[in-house]
């Protein structure tokens, strides 16, 4: 990022964790995972960070924007959330497009899982980021989290002093209401109005 070497070694510290110096007690599952998925570094993202959305976006701006060039290019609208990049357009997309997607992720050193890797027709729901899209292009809560709020609901009445269930619903509505800011109200009131 063009900072001197003091300021980045401040910064890097703030943003990621040093996977040597953690508490982990298997330390060796963990760098048979990194192994597994090809990592070998070992200063990384923290996992939840609020900074590690940002980070990540940064050390990928230029492919980011390679990418972005070439759905203008293409009359394709091109969504990014931390790694889950979406290309959508009112006209077919075609593989010569995706290819070149891969062509560009590939070049920058990543590699692309093809089971995430989905197409969906105009007036098929789609999942993009946990959330539904619908044919009609409004974002829709997925079915499997309204099983767990009602699911969570359910239990909260019958034990309204399990505070971690009180605290997942709480979550589980919250995320709920980011798709629906309407979502749910009557749960929502009995989750939030009492302690």
């Amino acid at each position: 990022m063009c900072c001197t070497p003091d300021i980045s070694e401040i910064l890097t510290n703030f943003t990621t964790v040093d996977i040597d110096r953690t508490n982990v007690r298997d330390i060796d599952d963990v760098y048979e995972f990194l192994r597994s998925k090809g990592v070998t570094c070992k200063k990384h993202l923290i996992s939840g960070a609020p900074t590690s959305q940002i980070m990540s976006y940064l050390v990928n701006h230029s492919m980011f924007e390679e990418m972005q060039m070439l759905s203008n290019e293409n009359n394709v609208t091109m969504t990014v959330y931390v790694d889950d990049v979406t290309f959508s357009s009112e006209n077919y997309i075609s593989y010569c497009f995706m290819k070149k997607i891969f062509v560009i992720v590939r070049k920058y050193g990543y590699k692309i899982s093809k089971n995430k890797v989905k197409r969906y027709t105009k007036l098929y729901p789609k999942l993009v980021t946990g959330v539904v899209i619908d044919s009609s292009g409004r974002p829709t809560i997925k079915n499997s989290m309204r099983m767990k709020i009602i699911s969570e609901y359910k239990n909260l009445k019958v034990h309204p002093e399990d505070d971690t269930s009180k605290n997942r619903l709480r979550g589980l509505l919250t995320a709920a209401r980011q798709v629906d800011p309407d979502a749910f109200p009557n749960i929502y009131k009995f989750a939030f109005s009492y302690d």
